[in-house]
C-alpha cells in the first residue's frame, strides 16, 4: 500500500489524483458519483482505490448535480484530502473539458493519475504498476491496456500541463485519443490483467455486474491471503 508513498519520500516526487465526476449520467438516469455501489457510492470506491494505492491528495471535478456531490464529499471527507472543482462546461460531454478544469489545481504535483468516477473495479496494484513503469521508462504518459483495449487510470507527467491546456480536439482526431496520438513516443501502453480498467458502469446492469466482480475478487483475495498465512 505504501510503495508509492515511500517512493515519493525517497525521490521527493509528489503524486496527485484527479477524479472526473462531472458527466450527465444520461444512461444511468441519476448522478453517477452518488449511485449506490456495494455498501457506499461509486465515488467512495474510486477514492478508496486511490487511497489504497498511496495517493493522499485528490481533486474531484464536478458538473451534473454539483451541489449534491460537493455536499456529500464535504460531509464525508476531510477538505485536506478531497477538494472539488466545478466544470461549468460539463454539459458538452467531453472529458477533456473536465481535465482542463481540474489539472491546473494539481500544478504543484510532479505526476497525476486521471480517473473516471464510473470505473470502480480498478485495483490499487494497477496504479502501482503504472507508477513504476512511468519511473522506469521516463515516458510522459502511461495508460493500461486489457486485451489491447485502452482503459483507466492514465498517469501523466505534469510537464504536459501547458500542452494539455492549449490542445484543441481538431489537431489529432478528437478528444483525449487525439492528444495521446500527438505525444508519439512519449506515450506508453502498459498491458495489465486488471479487467476493472475497462469495466464501465453506464447502466444499472453494468453496475450490478461490477459489484459481483469486485465481491468475487475480494473473496478470492482473502482466501489466497489465508493460504499464504497457513
Amino acid at each position: 500500500i505504501n510503495k508509492m508513498v515511500e517512493r515519493e519520500t525517497n525521490r521527493s516526487l509528489h503524486v496527485g489524483g484527479l477524479i472526473l465526476a462531472a458527466g450527465l449520467s444520461t444512461r444511468m438516469g441519476q448522478s453517477k458519483p452518488l449511485t449506490k455501489f456495494l455498501n457506499k457510492n461509486l465515488i467512495d470506491q474510486t477514492i478508496k482505490t486511490m487511497y489504497d494505492a498511496g495517493i493522499g491528495n485528490i481533486k474531484v471535478v464536478t458538473g451534473y448535480e454539483q451541489e449534491r456531490v460537493e455536499s456529500y464529499l464535504q460531509t464525508n471527507y476531510s477538505a485536506d484530502c478531497i477538494y472539488t472543482i466545478w466544470n461549468p462546461n460539463y454539459e458538452n460531454g467531453s472529458i477533456l473539458t473536465s481535465i482542463k478544469t481540474g489539472l491546473p489545481e494539481l500544478k504543484d504535483f510532479d505526476y497525476v493519475f486521471i480517473q473516471l468516477v464510473d470505473l470502480p473495479c480498478i485495483l490499487p496494484e494497477t496504479y502501482l504498476k503504472l507508477w513504476e513503469t512511468m519511473l522506469a521508462s521516463g515516458k510522459k504518459a502511461v495508460i493500461p491496456t486489457v486485451d489491447e483495449r485502452r482503459g483507466h487510470p492514465v498517469l501523466i507527467d505534469m510537464s504536459l500541463l501547458p500542452e494539455i491546456l492549449s490542445y484543441e480536439n481538431a489537431a489529432g482526431g478528437g478528444g483525449l485519443r487525439g492528444f495521446w496520438k500527438q505525444l508519439g513516443d512519449e506515450f506508453l501502453e502498459v498491458p495489465v490483467t486488471d479487467r476493472g480498467c475497462i469495466m464501465d458502469t453506464d447502466t444499472k446492469d453494468q453496475l450490478r455486474e461490477a459489484e459481483r466482480y469486485l465481491n468475487q475478487y475480494r473473496k478470492a483475495d482473502s482466501i489466497s491471503h489465508k493460504i499464504d498465512e497457513e
